[in-house]
């Protein structure tokens, strides 16, 4: 393809990422792509019972899927780069090792974050932007290699503190260090779903 119309659709792909508003860097992939479950809560818990209990938990995952949807850094089969084929937009795409399909990866997606919240924080930028960065190919879940980075925040254990309150709902805000050792916080908007704690949205880079 035109050299020209690649680099502009590579600066698009760039600008979303930056936009996302949660410190990445290039470097090492996070090694840690551990999943831990919830722990089991009455559906009839408090939404301050749930947050008490699973909070922790529930930021780690946030950063989990952070890497692998904005930073295109889900665990991949053993490639060549150069010999990865370009597809009609001039990327190559890498095998996924960790998920089969793209439903594969909603469905685990959506154990920690309500489907809208999915959506808004991953979905509209990583499957349904200009540019996917994942998509299938040949019945295969691949992820666009041209734009792999790490990065990771720090979230600190324990600081989690329910700032709104409102029946099921709450607004939890979480201490974390970026990759610059500053220290900031995020406000996560989480939810109860029967008896099950999710994310619906979140805000990263307070002060």
């Amino acid at each position: 393809m035109n050299l020209s119309v690649k680099n502009i659709l590579a600066a698009v792909l760039s600008a979303v990422i930056a936009t996302s508003l949660c410190a990445c860097s290039d470097g090492q992939k996070s090694s840690d792509s551990s999943v831990t479950t919830t722990s089991p809560v009455s559906e009839n818990a408090s939404i301050k019972a749930l947050v008490d209990s699973n909070m922790d938990n529930l930021v780690e995952q946030s950063e989990r899927f952070y890497n692998i949807y904005l930073r295109c850094n889900a665990e991949t089969e053993e490639y060549e780069y150069s010999l990865l084929a370009e597809d009609e937009n001039g990327f190559r795409y890498a095998p996924v090792k960790e998920f089969s399909t793209l439903a594969e990866l909603k469905a685990e997606t959506e154990k920690y974050f309500t489907k809208e919240g999915a959506q808004k924080l991953f979905y509209d930028a990583a499957l349904n932007g200009l540019i996917p960065y994942y998509k299938e190919q040949n019945g295969k879940l691949v992820v666009i290699a041209d734009y792999m980075s790490a990065g990771e925040n720090k979230w600190v254990k324990g600081s989690a503190e329910i700032t709104e309150e409102d029946g099921n709902t709450a607004t939890v805000n979480v201490k974390y260090t970026d990759i610059y050792d500053t220290s900031k916080s995020a406000d996560f908007s989480v939810v109860n779903d029967n008896g099950t704690l999710k994310i619906t949205d979140i805000l990263y880079n307070l002060k």
